[in-house]
């Protein structure tokens, strides 16, 4: 959990580790302005019901055989299902209401450019988007700032993944959050191992001003 002291605006106050059996479900204090949510660029939720730890992500299967049980692949060992990591426990509890919210406050990026490496997404790896906290999240946060850590095997690992907490810290600042709680970006389905992201977010959150700051 990041804390806003009263200091100056958008100024971090203090860093809190938790250990919840569920940052969704069960966030630190019962509440939070803000939650910071790994997931994908179109943010759809979990696209697949399981998906392998790094990447890279299967192709689509074919059209006769696409269904919510078969994820492209065999399932087994070095997998992760849609209710083991954020994305999908925030869109589950979010359900109809957060898909509506998306839509409306997370505006297609490129929506008209044939060429678009990755058509409907809606926020770019590193970057950062801010939406409501529709549904049943409304009773845990009041708002969501959705961000895109990349794959472990990026090249730029590490800027990006710092990028990530600095622009999602930076929009929950803008917003007037005063706290925000995060997971370990980048440590589950991206495919980092816990120390070295671990690493990195003690890095980019201590480092963190806001912009124009």
């Amino acid at each position: 959990v990041l804390r806003r002291g009263a200091a100056g605006p958008g100024m971090l106050q203090r860093i809190e580790l938790h250990s919840t059996p569920c940052v969704v479900l069960h966030p630190p204090g019962g509440f939070c302005d803000a939650l910071i949510v790994p997931g994908n660029e179109t943010l759809v939720g979990t696209a697949l019901p399981y998906f392998p730890v790094g990447g890279p992500v299967p192709a689509p299967p074919p059209p006769g055989l696409r269904n919510t049980v078969w994820g492209g692949m065999e399932a087994g060992e070095g997998l992760l299902y849609h209710t083991q990591v954020v994305d999908g426990a925030v869109h589950e509890s979010g359900g109809h209401d957060l898909a509506l919210a998306i839509r409306r406050e997370a505006p297609v990026l490129d929506p008209l450019d044939p060429k678009s490496r990755a058509p409907g997404r809606r926020c770019r790896v590193g970057g950062a988007v801010w939406t409501r906290a529709a549904g049943g999240l409304g009773h845990s946060f009041k708002g969501l700032v959705h961000t895109v850590p990349p794959f472990r095997s990026s090249g730029e690992w590490r800027a990006l993944l710092a990028a990530c907490y600095g622009r999602a810290l930076d929009l929950a600042a803008a917003r007037g959050a005063r706290h925000a709680a995060a997971p370990l970006l980048g440590a589950g389905a991206r495919g980092a191992a816990t120390a070295e992201a671990a690493e990195v977010a003690a890095s980019a959150v201590s480092r963190w001003r806001p912009s124009g700051g």
